[in-house]
């Protein structure tokens, strides 16, 4: 009888439970999400922006850095939501419509459709003014390595005919001043010239300065002696061989992809080269005469050399690129091409102490090769 009592009991219970009044909102079928996916300020909406500023999303934070002296107590966000409704305090908002201030945190409600609902943090920062270039160029001779607005020193080899030369940049901010030396004609001495172009942001305080050095070649100076400029020597692999004391490899990749090409010579005794590569045909890249160093190779008596280089710009990543370098020798006034190849044969040939190969003539098959990354 206990039990039948019990039994009863439970069953009355479950009957009671099955019946509750759940308010006939069927809240059991809605779903509770509510996740910001996006949000940016478009420039279509912000008549203080230029461009489209998107916000990092980490977790329920939201970080958002605008160009120096926007105006932040004004914009209108752009924003995705898995959300029902969105509120900033009592005011719903609709993507590409509001206008907040985020001079302080705002905090955006997120109500999900069965009515539960979370809060996501959005911080604005304006950006302090910007104080680089955002292009530089030179009317003779060709920039090394090429430009990059991180990148603050620069090396231009001209021909000793040229007597001026003019460096000019353009800064990313039209605000920003740029010194006296940007866009000025500069007479050349024989050897070293420098160029500082100086950036000031348009708050007076930040700022960056250019550096350009300028090497006009001696007049005269069109001879390439072979057996002076190269040593025999045994081959190593040129992807590692250095410049003892510097920080030149024969070839270094550089985080965007692009490859570095450097050769080494005797001081003043090198007056033009050129990188040639293909992934299909050729291309020509100008070298450019970088500084030069007094070092000495495998027992060798001390000598001063200049290192050139030039840059391959970056390829798709798995694309084999095939180079060698070629030289120009002015020699009793004819013009003869040279090359530096991979491999050479028979006698008569040199190393350089980068394991460069001197050629009377193009080798193809001797061409160096990397595979892009």
């Amino acid at each position: 009888m206990k039990n039948i009592k019990a039994y009863l009991l439970i069953f009355i219970s479950i009957m009671m439970i099955s019946f509750c009044d759940t308010g006939g909102t069927g809240n059991d079928d809605l779903s509770d999400s509510k996740i910001i996916n996006s949000f940016s300020f478009d420039a279509v909406n912000n008549s203080a922006l230029s461009n489209d500023i998107s916000g990092e999303i980490a977790d329920k934070n939201i970080t958002v850095t605008v160009p120096y002296a926007t105006d932040i107590t004004d914009l209108v966000a752009t924003f995705t939501t898995t959300g029902e409704e969105v509120k900033i305090g009592n005011e719903s908002q609709k993507s590409g419509i509001n206008h907040n201030d985020y001079s302080t945190r705002v905090e955006y409600v997120i109500i999900a459709e069965d009515g539960s609902s979370c809060i996501y943090n959005v911080d604005v920062t304006i950006a302090p003014p910007s104080s680089k270039l955002k292009s530089l160029s030179a009317n003779s001779g060709t920039l090394f390595p090429a430009f990059n607005p991180d990148i603050i020193s620069y090396s231009i080899s001209v021909e000793n005919n040229i007597t001026t030369i003019t460096v000019t940049g353009e800064a990313f901010d039209p605000l920003a001043n740029l010194s006296a030396q940007n866009g000025t004609p500069k007479a050349l001495i024989e050897g070293d010239n420098i160029i500082e172009i100086n950036v000031t942001a348009q708050d007076g305080i930040h700022s960056e300065q250019y550096e350009i050095k300028v090497n006009r070649r001696k007049k005269g100076d069109i001879n390439i002696h072979w057996n002076e400029l190269y040593h025999n020597c045994s081959s190593v692999n040129p992807e590692h061989e250095t410049v003892p004391g510097t920080d030149f490899h024969f070839r270094e990749i550089n985080s965007d992809g692009s490859v570095n090409i450097y050769l080494l010579s005797l001081y003043d005794d090198l007056t033009s080269a050129a990188v040639i590569w293909k992934t299909v045909e050729n291309k020509i890249v100008q070298m450019s005469r970088i500084t030069d160093v007094n070092i000495s190779f495998r027992n060798t008596s001390s000598t001063r050399y200049d290192i050139w280089g030039a840059t391959i710009p970056a390829q798709p990543a798995g694309t084999t690129v095939y180079y060698y370098i070629r030289l120009t020798d002015v020699n009793n006034g004819n013009s003869d091409n040279d090359y530096l190849n991979k491999t050479a044969t028979g006698s008569g040939t040199y190393l350089n102490p980068l394991a460069q190969v001197v050629m009377d003539e193009q080798n193809e098959t001797g061409n160096w090769s990397y595979i892009a990354q």
